[in-house]
């Protein structure tokens, strides 16, 4: 499966929010250690080579990457083996109407995430609510092909 093929299968699973694809482990660094967790991918474009997911702005992960913008996440999929890495730039989306459009795919029972306390509404984007698109600068493809690993790399 070729980088572009692989980026496409990408696209279109976080575009039908299902399957393995839509998850990935973060890292981003914090006092010179790595940081790992899980994000569930928002949106994804392979032309435009960006991918975004959402976080809280009081989050560590948010904080990590205002100090230090340069992330990589991996996703796999067992079928086929098939492990893609990007790494690139991070920041938070500032554009208000893109966050609206973000607050919007969020589930009512969801927004509660987002809200700074129990008193607070959870019908209007709240200010906890944070977008991050990564500018993909570095793609590698891992997938399992004739028995061995196969890496595919394309830097931008």
């Amino acid at each position: 499966m070729t980088i572009d093929a692989t980026l496409a299968r990408l696209e279109e699973a976080i575009r039908l929010r299902r399957g393995p694809l839509c998850l990935a482990a973060l890292a981003t660094v914090a006092d010179d250690r790595p940081q790992v967790r899980n994000v569930i991918i928002r949106d994804f474009s392979a032309a435009g080579l960006t991918l975004t997911f959402f976080c809280r702005s009081d989050d560590a992960k948010h904080r990590e990457i205002l100090a230090n913008p340069q992330v990589e996440l991996v996703v796999y999929a067992r079928e086929p083996d098939c492990q893609i890495r990007l790494a690139g730039h991070a920041c938070p989306v500032t554009d208000t109407t893109l966050l609206d459009g973000y607050w919007m795919q969020i589930s009512q029972a969801a927004r509660r995430d987002y809200v700074a306390d129990s008193t607070s509404p959870a019908n209007g984007r709240e200010t906890l609510f944070a977008a991050i698109e990564i500018r993909i600068e570095r793609i590698k493809i891992l997938s399992f092909e004739n028995d061995r690993w196969r890496l595919q790399e394309r830097s931008l």
